[in-house]
């Protein structure tokens, strides 16, 4: 099958590009506030990230209301809450092979719910927008997953129709929302798993190097 016969790849960025360590998040931002982890985790769920992720805040805004929150001095700099908020995410090798020989085939674009700090400290980390077509970031276009509209702006960026579009997402939540636009949807549960439906969607990742007995289960845990 020629490229343009196959279907778009849009993937999530936590839990299915990258490994995210929810846990090791909140005690390090509990480390760094000298607050406990029940407050973490608010702040984390909070109406104010919220915002932040559809790009109502800016760095500097959130970074802030950051200090204001947890009552931290402004000598906080954005350096430093990046270097911690960093720590928990870690590249998933087996999925990031994938692209090389999935965007031969066709293209594939990152669609996220993220902020500017935490796409700015990935990048630097693991230079991952390189390795796509694109990107669709909540912040940028100011909607989250499963918000309608962020999938209609990702498909209409990419030139591509409902039919013709594969997202693949570790939250259930997320991948429902892709199916009520017509988008065909793929939970993230594991490697083997996520390369068995590649397959079946007539892609081929013979040759990638990667092995389906690496079956990495991932927690539901972020966007």
């Amino acid at each position: 099958m020629e490229m343009n016969h196959k279907p778009t790849i849009f993937f999530d960025l936590g839990n299915v590009l990258v490994h995210v360590d929810k846990q090791l998040a909140i005690r390090k931002l509990s480390e760094l506030t000298g607050r406990n982890t029940i407050e973490i985790t608010d702040l984390i769920s909070s109406e104010k990230e919220e915002a932040f992720g559809r790009g109502e805040m800016t760095s500097l805004e959130y970074l802030a209301y950051f200090r204001e929150k947890f009552r931290l001095p402004d000598s906080l700099t954005l350096e430093e809450l990046t270097r911690w908020w960093i720590a928990p995410f870690t590249p998933n090798e087996p999925v990031l092979a994938m692209l090389p020989k999935l965007r031969r085939q066709t293209k594939i674009f990152l669609l996220s719910n993220t902020n500017a700090i935490h796409i700015e400290a990935l990048e630097n980390a693991y230079r991952i927008l390189p390795r796509l077509d694109g990107a669709i970031l909540s912040y940028e276009v100011g909607f989250l997953k499963p918000d309608r509209e962020i999938y209609e702006i990702a498909m209409k960026r990419a030139g591509a129709s409902p039919e013709k579009s594969i997202f693949v997402d570790d939250l259930e939540e997320n991948v429902e929302g892709a199916k009520r636009v017509g988008m065909r949807a793929h939970r993230f549960t594991s490697v083997a798993d996520l390369i068995s439906f590649f397959e079946s969607e007539g892609f081929d990742l013979n040759s990638s190097g990667i092995h389906t007995d690496q079956r990495q289960i991932l927690p539901k845990q972020m966007n």
